[in-house]
């Protein structure tokens, strides 16, 4: 009994510890690791590994800047939708322009993303020869191709809305 009773509190135990907390990660901290790893794959010389760098931790400082404007607008868009409930249920014209409202802000967002990718990119290119930036390209696919299964497999587990 004793045995199955601490099987059970050890394994409870590394469920809770596997859910990691929503950490903001260090920026600069990021930025080295990725341009370590980028260094030792396409053989950068100090100077591209130096400017790499500052580009990188631009684009993260950028990106984080522009992720947490738009986590605080869908988190006070869904506030403002707890408090009036009733009167939305009511009001679908009301509902429907909320909606339409994120909507576009979830555009504009996908917009300032893409433009400050395309910024980034083409700073990365200037710095580095053909051969590694198509390298470069393929270092970044793949971490984009697990960052979008990673996506797909949350979005598969989300609960339908009532």
């Amino acid at each position: 009994m004793k045995k199955i009773f601490v099987t059970m509190l050890l394994s409870a135990s590394l469920g809770a510890m596997a859910q990691s907390p929503n950490v903001d990660y260090d920026i600069d901290k990021r930025a080295e690791n990725f341009t370590e790893k980028v260094a030792k794959e396409l053989d950068l010389n100090a100077t591209q590994k130096a400017r790499l760098l500052e580009i990188h931790t631009a684009e993260l400082e950028e990106m984080t800047r522009a992720k947490k404007a738009r986590r605080d607008v869908v988190v006070q868009h869904r506030e403002e939708i707890k408090d009036k409930r009733e009167e939305l249920k009511n009001d679908q014209e009301a509902l429907e322009a909320r909606r339409a409202a994120l909507k576009a802000e979830k555009e504009a967002y996908a917009q300032e993303k893409q433009a400050m990718e395309e910024k980034y990119r083409s700073q990365v290119k200037s710095i580095l020869t053909e051969e590694q930036f198509e390298q470069y390209l393929l270092l970044k696919g793949r971490k984009q191709g697990k960052a979008e299964a990673i996506n797909k497999m949350h979005r598969k587990m989300e609960h339908p809305r009532k």
